[in-house]
């Protein structure tokens, strides 16, 4: 399903985290492993007739290493959209739509730059709409919501078949996911390539902000397919664009920047004269796409 692209982002990013997770499907939650030392232990899987309810417990760890596994409870699937039957991808049929994400009137001025050929993503024609109406609460009190698209690669395509959204904290303008060892650990069950994330902006036009363009940044670095979907219900304009940083003129820019907080920032101009930022003509719309939605809040 993946390749060795996905070893080597398992290896650096979740060492990082210095986390890994393991599904425990018999009381429906995660079982995350949080290492308390540099480097990795492995625990051994609870018999399947012992409960694993609301508490912590310590697991044995060969070599002195000390880990604390802290049961998460994670909602089970709570939707799998369009179907109730998750199917990922099914054979194309004669019904079946799949149709590039780039608006025909931006595509003149916007021509993204030519750095290195992007594998194609394909994303569920329902994605934006059925995230918009999980955040429908959110939206009608002007916070943000967030969530993390996961997808696996076949045959030199990315296809998305999860949207994780995670406990979170909103702002009108702002939104941060807490607890991220959740994600990480749905992500590593199911051998997923982070390719992308989604968030509202529940009263302002449809554009990256300075705080998406360092968000979008951390998701290019480790795959240069990853694209951000902002989706803006009041911009009469366009309520919805998909987008990624330009490689290499905005990656660079962003490299250098020394603003990486919280804050809102200005940015300096790319010397190529490209724009910081620029709409995907990778990603597209497949009408046959099935995808799971896990909503940790």
């Amino acid at each position: 399903m993946a390749d060795d692209r996905f070893s080597q982002l398992t290896n650096n990013r979740y060492s990082q985290e210095r986390s890994c997770g393991i599904a425990q499907t018999e009381c429906q939650s995660l079982r995350i492993f949080i290492e308390e030392k540099v480097g990795l232990a492995s625990c051994n899987e609870l018999d399947s007739a012992s409960s694993c309810l609301g508490h912590e417990s310590l697991c044995p760890i060969p070599d002195q290493t000390i880990t604390t596994c802290k049961l998460i409870k994670v909602h089970a699937v709570t939707q799998s959209s369009p179907s109730t039957i998750l199917s990922f991808t099914e054979n194309v049929s004669q019904t079946s739509h799949v149709s590039r994400v780039i608006d025909l009137d931006q595509q003149s001025y916007n021509e993204p730059e030519a750095s290195r050929v992007l594998q194609d993503v394909h994303i569920s024609a329902r994605l934006m709409e059925d995230f918009l109406e999980l955040a429908k609460d959110n939206t009608e009190k002007d916070l943000e919501t967030c969530g993390v698209l996961g997808a696996f690669l076949e045959k030199g395509t990315f296809y998305v078949t999860t949207l994780i959204i995670p406990k979170q904290e909103s702002t009108s303008n702002s939104c941060q996911a807490v607890n991220e060892e959740e994600i990480f650990a749905i992500q590593n069950d199911r051998s997923l390539f982070p390719v992308g994330w989604i968030h509202t902006h529940p009263s302002q036009s449809c554009f990256m902000s300075s705080i998406d363009l360092h968000t979008q940044y951390s998701y290019q670095v480790m795959v240069p397919e990853a694209f951000a979907i902002v989706v803006a219900p009041t911009d009469n304009s366009r309520s919805y664009g998909i987008f990624r940083v330009s490689d290499p003129s905005g990656m660079s820019v962003l490299k250098e920047c020394q603003e990486k907080g919280s804050q809102f920032h200005s940015h300096k101009e790319p010397v190529s004269g490209s724009p910081i930022y620029e709409h995907c003509t990778h990603v597209y719309k497949n009408s046959n796409l099935r995808f799971e939605i896990f909503d940790l809040r």
